[in-house]
């Protein structure tokens, strides 16, 4: 929260916070008068992994316009419009973790409730990699990803093209360590 306040982020979206359940926790900003305020979503087997939730600012929290729930993390007054902020967790594709289409279900019946003159924000963590663009997904994709696309890869592709949403940290190009996020141990794998 003390890196978020010095450079004066409002609205972030985090993965792998490891909280579990469904909550909100009001954080003090370490020697400031200010606290955020943490809405997560967890795992409730208290395993102590995955979980994503959004951090917001004293003055995004006063523009928060409607409930917040596991898949739905807010709404936010814009100069124009609403501003929709969806954050959501999806299993590495190598799990084999019942529930999935259930989740997807859910993200879908929050985002396709948004109406369309809303900006929509869907972060979070698909454990994807989207492999380059082809021609088929060129307006979703940028040229600049890493990989070669799976089973998860597949669903968020489908779901930005089913949503008219763009995977926006390829469209431009980035230092390759800044692409993965995530490394094992070894050093080799990313």
């Amino acid at each position: 929260m003390k890196a978020l306040h010095k450079y004066c982020v409002n609205v972030a979206c985090l993965s792998e916070v490891r909280l579990a359940d469904v909550g909100h926790l009001p954080i003090r900003v370490p020697g400031e008068d200010v606290s955020y305020h943490l809405y997560h979503s967890g795992v409730t087997d208290n395993s102590g992994l995955h979980g994503v939730a959004v951090a917001l600012s004293p003055d995004a929290q006063d523009g928060v316009a409607t409930d917040l729930t596991p898949t739905r993390v807010g709404s936010f007054e814009g100069s124009n419009n609403q501003c929709q902020c969806d954050c959501c967790l999806r299993a590495h594709s190598q799990s084999r973790r019942c529930g999935q289409g259930a989740v997807l279900r859910r993200l879908q019946a929050a985002v396709g409730g948004v109406p369309s003159s809303d900006v929509l924000i869907d972060a979070g963590d698909w454990n994807a990699r989207t492999g380059p663009a082809d021609d088929t997904t060129r307006h979703i994709l940028g040229r600049h990803a890493l990989g070669v696309r799976c089973d998860n890869d597949e669903r968020l592709v489908s779901f930005a093209d089913a949503n008219c949403l763009i995977v926006t940290n390829i469209r431009l190009q980035h230092p390759p360590r800044h692409l993965v996020t995530w490394r094992s141990n070894d050093g080799r794998t990313a």
